[in-house]
């Protein structure tokens, strides 16, 4: 019984012993001499650790509950035993040996008893991790076999299936052409619907053609003089004389003319002296859209004539040093009106060729042309920019010419 009892105390201190070990930190070389000679006395209580004084010892409560351990006996009984082992108390003063206590043991049937839990027990203060007697570490418990897995087999390789190659068709052959010659371009074609002809009013002597017309327009522009624009500073509308005056003397103003020429399927109104366009229908160069015109009603203002070359803009450019009824022909030129959407005439305003183009670009050359040829009639000037936009329309079109 003796025996029995000192291999459950022994028991019981290994496992405090470890549980103590696994919650304090490393220790030194000496307390791990001391240790191992805790460990291989038969009885622990001989061996008391030297504690090493403390200034401020802080103390540590560790608490250990040894689990049951379960004892073969020759009859084959199973003895479970709890311990409950607190570590002693280390002051700088004195180091009382370690307290354990065990339960008895009982004595179970013959069958295997469940273990029975230890209660816990109050904790106990404990010294410092520092002097707290060393342990070793207990040997690891070897790890269970895991089953190796079978390993994968080789990816069998299909044969690829096999291929039918299509007999080859043999390509259409293009019938020979002839070689094109170099870049032509054909001015647009009008539209085919009847327009009113208007009489073409005859030129002073001083708007006399300095260029005979049907020159190409890109050959005209190399004769406008090139200087910088002056400020706007003295513009008036009324410089210009009356708005569409009948420079034609036709008895009809020049907005109902320039109505009558651009638009297509023109009503005249009666009793205007077949002047007035009641409605009509128009092709707008500008953009290059289709709408129709109605002298009254909602829609009246749909369409306006515009100025080719915008009197701010000829203001700046020459149109100072003209007379005053050389600047009347100016605004009233059929050659610098045309009607267009009140949209793109509010959009391009007073701009020149360098800040803005008709948004239907294949009006862009007839824009330019026109515009050389207004200029050159009332001996305006262009700027460095607006000469090297116009160059740059009309090389697209070396075949523009010059309008009457």
């Amino acid at each position: 019984m003796r025996v029995r009892k000192r291999v459950v105390f022994g028991t019981a201190v290994v496992v405090a012993l470890l549980a103590a070990a696994a919650a304090a930190p490393r220790p030194s070389t000496t307390e791990e001499a001391t240790a191992s000679r805790w460990m291989s006395s038969a009885n622990p209580a001989e061996l008391t650790p030297t504690p090493t004084p403390s200034l401020t010892p802080t103390p540590t409560v560790v608490a250990s509950v040894v689990p049951t351990a379960v004892l073969a006996t020759p009859a084959t009984a199973v003895v479970p035993v709890s311990a409950i082992v607190a570590e002693p108390v280390v002051t700088p003063s004195e180091v009382p040996a370690p307290v354990v206590a065990a339960a008895p043991a009982a004595e179970p049937p013959a069958t295997s008893a469940a273990p029975v839990e230890a209660p816990p027990t109050t904790q106990a203060p404990a010294a410092a991790p520092s002097e707290a007697p060393a342990t070793t570490s207990a040997a690891a418990a070897p790890a269970p076999a895991v089953p190796s897995q079978p390993a994968r087999p080789a990816p069998v390789e299909r044969p690829a299936p096999p291929t039918t190659t299509a007999a080859p068709t043999p390509a259409p052959t293009a019938a020979p052409t002839a070689p094109r010659p170099g870049r032509t371009w054909t001015p647009p074609a009008p539209p085919p619907e009847r327009r009113v002809p208007i009489p073409v009013p005859a030129l002073p002597s001083w708007a006399a053609p300095i260029v005979v017309p049907g020159t190409p327009a890109r050959d005209a522009l190399q004769l406008v003089p090139v200087k910088d624009r002056v400020p706007v500073t003295g513009y008036d509308r009324a410089a210009f004389g009356p708005e569409y005056a009948d420079i034609d003397g036709n008895g009809c103003d020049q907005r109902n003319d320039v109505l009558r020429r651009d638009l297509v399927g023109v009503v005249l109104v009666p009793g205007t002296a077949d002047c007035v366009v009641g409605s009509g229908t128009l092709h707008d160069r500008y953009t290059g859209r289709t709408l129709g015109y109605a002298n009254e009603g909602p829609r009246a203002g749909d369409v306006r004539v515009d100025h080719v070359v915008s009197l701010v803009d000829a203001w700046q450019k020459g149109a100072q040093l003209l007379t005053p009824d050389q600047r009347t022909w100016l605004a009233n030129d059929p050659l610098n009106l045309v009607a267009t959407e009140a949209a793109a005439e509010e959009q391009k305003a007073d701009a020149d060729a360098a800040r803005w183009l008709p948004p239907n670009t294949d009006a862009r050359c007839w824009f330019v042309a026109r515009q050389v040829a207004v200029k050159l009639r009332y001996q305006l000037w262009v700027t460095w920019e607006e000469r090297r936009a116009m160059d740059d329309v009309l090389a697209t079109c070396p075949g523009q010419p010059l309008p009457a």
